[in-house]
């Protein structure tokens, strides 16, 4: 895996009415909030800066005032070589913004800045397999029973299917020209979020009452979402825990710091 194949992108945006964790922490945005001492986002870099299948790394949803708040971000902006750019109204739509601006930036990786325990080990295990499984779009997931071994008291939240539980680990592959569909859609869902029987129609009840009853597998699962959206979207298991330990609550602060301050890790 010597050769870089992929561009990078940083989900950093700051939510309308702003974060419990970003207020709790004295910092403007989430992406800001020191984990072990070092801001979420400067890890999320780091990573993807020593990783061998990235060869290009943007940040989406930071605006100038807030980039200057971080020390330490401001000297990476300043440097040039990592480029921010602006979001958009929710995060779906900021995606999308980018594919529809960059489009020879595929493949892209897509990963979030609370995202404090990725390494560059996973990220170059998931490009890979994400290459090599084929489709227009690869996400990663964790087994549940791995997560739940690795962090027993862990609040997560779980993908239940007939074949198990999977817990997401934030990350994406955007392969193929058709990926573009999965942010299309993803923004659809949003718009329509207020409007629930425009949800069901938009998914499908049958669908929606079989995976409510716990009736679909994740392939079938995945299989329907490929129809349904027009993109042909493909898992990709990974069997580090952290991957699956995004910063969500305070709890979650508390279970990466201890994970980090127990490694080597700065």
């Amino acid at each position: 895996m010597s050769q870089a194949h992929f561009s990078a992108l940083v989900m950093a945006g700051v939510r309308p009415g702003g974060d419990a964790l970003a207020r709790a922490g004295g910092v403007p945005t989430k992406a800001f909030l020191p984990i072990a001492g070092t801001p979420m986002l400067l890890r999320v870099l780091r990573t993807l800066a020593s990783a061998e299948q990235v060869e290009h790394v943007a940040v989406v949803g930071l605006d100038a005032p807030t980039i200057a708040a971080e020390p330490s971000v401001a000297e990476i902006a300043a440097a040039g070589e990592i480029e921010f750019l602006p979001g958009a109204a929710t995060p779906s739509r900021s995606l999308l913004s980018v594919v529809d601006a960059h489009p020879e930036r595929l493949p892209l990786l897509v990963t979030t800045a609370d995202h404090p325990l990725l390494s560059p080990a996973t990220v170059d295990l998931f490009c890979a397999r994400a290459l090599a499984g084929g489709g227009d779009f690869a996400v990663g997931l964790a087994r549940a029973a791995d997560v739940r071994r690795a962090f027993p008291s862990a609040r997560r939240t779980w993908l239940r299917f007939r074949d198990g539980d999977y817990c997401s680990c934030n990350l994406f592959a955007l392969l193929a020209p058709r990926a573009r569909n999965v942010p299309a859609a993803w923004v659809r869902v949003e718009a329509q979020r207020k409007r629930p029987w425009r949800l069901i129609a938009e998914l499908g009840p049958i669908t929606l009452a079989r995976f409510a009853l716990g009736l679909l597998d994740l392939e079938a699962a995945l299989a329907l979402a490929s129809r349904k959206i027009g993109a042909d979207a493909r898992a990709v298991f990974l069997p580090d825990p952290n991957v699956a330990v995004d910063v969500d609550r305070p709890e979650d602060v508390a279970l990466a710091e201890s994970i980090l301050r127990g490694s080597s890790r700065p």
